[in-house]
């Protein structure tokens, strides 16, 4: 057997069987994608070093990650997050009052750099924003209409609304 098929192999092994695992385990209750991370890690360099990193494994991988980040994306429910219910309740507002308390801190850094949006102006302040946790998540800003008027396109594409027309991480359009 070829030496670059053999990782491709297991791992389409452990995909076929991680499922039946999880399926034919009484008691046990935990998702496929859960029991493939277990896998991976028994199979791979950290364990029995059965598969290892190559350029197939690796567009593998992304590939994966990019099929599961979909299937998170359809099965999510975006109004129950903004109202704050369902099992995650108020997650994420230990996150937004996490990113607002940056923003108080670093505020000082802004008047420096005469920004009308002191906490942009430091390395990362585009990514989180001193006026709303929410922008540092644009898929949950973007699908609920919330970022009409002036600037608010930019701060759900996750930059910052700057003076001078100078955008950070520039959105769409």
């Amino acid at each position: 057997m070829s030496q670059a098929l053999q990782p491709v192999l297991v791992v389409a092994l452990l995909a076929v069987t991680a499922p039946a695992l999880v399926n034919r385990l009484p008691g046990v209750r935990i998702p496929v994608a859960v029991a493939e991370i277990l896998l991976g890690v028994v199979f791979g360099r950290s364990g029995l070093g059965l598969v290892t990193p190559s350029p197939v494994i690796r567009f593998l991988a992304l590939f994966g990650l990019a099929y599961l980040m979909f299937l998170i994306g359809l099965e999510a429910n975006v109004e129950r997050l903004w109202q704050g219910t369902g099992p995650a309740g108020g997650a994420g507002r230990p996150v937004a009052a996490q990113h607002r308390g940056a923003g108080r801190l670093h505020q000082p850094a802004g008047r420096l750099h005469r920004t009308r949006r002191p906490f942009a102006s430091f390395p990362g302040g585009a990514a989180v924003s001193a006026r709303t946790g929410r922008a540092a998540h644009p898929p949950l800003a973007a699908p609920t209409g919330r970022t009409g008027g002036p600037g608010q396109r930019n701060r759900a594409a996750g930059g910052a609304d700057l003076p001078g027309g100078h955008h950070p991480l520039p959105g769409p359009g």
